[in-house]
């Protein structure tokens, strides 16, 4: 096994060969939205629709970001396929489906909220409908935690009615579920992961999953966005049934095979779409929003970070990939690949795996060196990373022994509890409060789902946040924790959130003094950082008896503790 570090400039150049002599792409449809009107039901709150306003003009920011695309990329042959099989895709029509996802990034790009002065018949109206703060908005949202979003394209304006309209002039439905609020920002998501020295992290997709990337997936699904410049097809949400191969890590021969119903969603499976049923690769990809939102994210966290986010890895269906399964099988069949429905999805046949002759050999090669240095990642959920730590570079983090006391606390109470707190889907509780080591600790699941844990449950997934979303290592000898996420299965999360900001990260304790001597008036002040964080000097113990030893004893007369962030890094 070759070093992870060795991974870096693999990930970060991506220097692949180039195809030659790429055909001309014909006239493609003009973009036809200058800018669209957000209108929000009664129910959803300020906040939320500030929030909601500004994802949406993140996701078109990562339309416009898209350009001009150069179909001889790597992305574009991770989650479009090889340029080839987008020409020569549909042979009764020599049709070149490249055009069709320029023309819709085209579209969507110029999709953005409308100036407020603007007339309002003059912009696109688009609804959304969210629901307060813990209350989801419909039965949807509440059937499925997975769900961040969905859309629908109704004939009236309003949004009533039959929301299955496929027209061009079709009006978009957005609805926002509370899960999409757990989410960061676009620019966050970056910021958290762009400096990380864990690489397998640093260059993993799965891990910018973000609001802006979520409504772009869902900006594809708008009939008024994307059906016309997609020549009239809607874009969905693919499912594929697969046939998988998962192998033992102490024993590469043994092969246990099971089918699985996946979504073509996510990194992963979005790549295995773009790899399979070479004769159809391109009216797959066409019709998959996913497809188009991680492309998008993915050349924009390429600029931002200076390097292709080339994690997940698929390879062809013979070799070991990163889930310690082989996707030997894909649905192929004659009717629509695309649907909701578990029994309609075609039957499994033959191998249908694009073959490595299709690509260029140098981004053939990159796959199988990431693949090998990749084998030993941890096995995440298809749907995301079942651990996501937080980062330390927002400076907001706690100390290992007070988080250790206040898991035990926590996971204590909740099984105590027993049941969710009263209008929510979580148990959560805040520790510390108003210290430097203050910190909200939550597990969520649907309603309606027995308690999915014990005890001892709560406090294995809370250890694993606090053993690994910290660590001792030159940046952080003192081994604070800056919180993360657990994903139990597709229900079941774990937060731990430190609340306060603070300085940077101290490499040992340290502190100061002053005195002053006024008559029969005494005073002194100490201060300092890396001590405890969270008992305020407590009475009982600590700074406040280290000073009474100062006073021979005596109690300390008109006592003040305070946090706080000074210039020389004291708190």
């Amino acid at each position: 096994m070759r070093p992870l570090a060795a991974l870096l400039p693999l990930l970060a150049a991506l220097l692949l060969e180039q195809t030659a002599g790429s055909p001309v792409l014909g006239p493609r449809q003009e973009a036809s939205i200058n800018s669209v009107n957000l209108v929000f039901n009664a129910e959803c709150p300020g906040e939320r629709q500030r929030d909601i306003i500004s994802a949406w003009q993140d996701a078109v920011k990562l339309a416009q970001n898209v350009g001009k695309i150069d179909f001889d990329d790597w992305a574009a042959w991770e989650f479009f396929g090889p340029p080839q099989l987008l020409n020569k895709d549909d042979e009764r029509n020599k049709k070149d489906y490249r055009q069709n996802i320029q023309a819709i990034f085209d579209n969507v790009k110029s999709s953005g909220q409308g100036w407020s002065l603007t007339p309002e018949d003059w912009k696109v109206r688009i609804n959304v409908n969210c629901g307060p703060k813990n209350q989801d908005i419909d039965a949807e949202c509440r059937g499925n935690s997975n769900t961040r979003a969905h859309t629908g394209n109704s004939k009236s304006l309003d949004g009533s009615g039959d929301q299955h309209y496929e027209d061009p002039s079709a009006t978009m439905n957005l609805v926002i579920c509370n899960s999409f609020f757990a989410y960061d920002g676009l620019d966050k998501a970056i910021e958290k992961n762009k400096g990380l020295d864990d690489i397998l992290q640093k260059f993993d997709l799965r891990y910018y999953r973000n609001r802006a990337d979520i409504i772009l997936h869902e900006m594809m699904h708008s009939n008024r966005l994307t059906y016309l410049p997609n020549d009239k097809r809607h874009i969905t949400d693919h499912k594929m049934l697969i046939t998988v191969c998962e192998r033992e890590k102490d024993n590469k021969e043994l092969c246990d095979k099971k089918q699985k119903l996946v979504d073509a969603y996510g990194p992963e499976n979005v790549k295995i779409l773009a790899r399979t049923v070479a004769d159809s690769t391109a009216s797959y990809v066409t019709t998959n929003a996913n497809n188009f939102a991680l492309y998008a994210l993915s050349k924009y966290v390429q600029k931002e970070i200076g390097g292709g986010c080339g994690l997940s890895v698929t390879t062809n269906g013979t070799e070991c990939g990163v889930l310690e399964e082989d996707f030997e099988k894909i649905s192929h069949g004659e009717g629509d690949f695309g649907t909701t429905e578990e029994g309609d999805v075609p039957t499994v046949n033959d191998l249908e795996w694009t073959s490595d002759e299709q690509y260029p050999s140098g981004y053939i090669k990159q796959l199988k060196e990431r693949m090998a240095m990749d084998q030993d990642a941890p096995a995440p959920i298809p749907s995301g990373p079942p651990l996501k730590c937080n980062g330390l570079g927002s400076n907001k983090y706690v100390s290992q022994s007070t988080l250790a006391n206040n898991i035990t606390m926590f996971c204590s109470d909740a099984v105590n509890q027993g049941v969710q707190d009263n209008g929510t889907v979580s148990i959560s509780r805040n520790y510390n409060h108003g210290a430097n080591d203050e910190v909200d600790i939550s597990i969520g699941w649907p309603s309606g789902m027995e308690t999915p844990f014990n005890e001892k449950e709560c406090n294995n997934q809370m250890n694993s946040i606090l053993d690994n979303c910290g660590g001792n290592g030159p940046s952080n000898p003192r081994g604070y924790n800056g919180g993360g996420t657990v994903t139990v299965g597709e229900n079941v999360v774990y937060h731990i959130t430190p609340v306060s900001a603070r300085n940077p990260l101290p490499n040992e304790p340290f502190g100061g003094c002053d005195f002053r001597d006024k008559f029969a008036f005494k005073s002194f002040w100490v201060w300092g950082a890396g001590w405890e964080s969270w008992d305020y000097g407590s009475r009982n113990g600590g700074l406040y008896e280290e000073l009474k030893k100062c006073n021979q004893g005596r109690q300390v007369e008109d006592w003040k503790f305070s946090y706080g962030l000074g210039s020389d890094q004291r708190e």
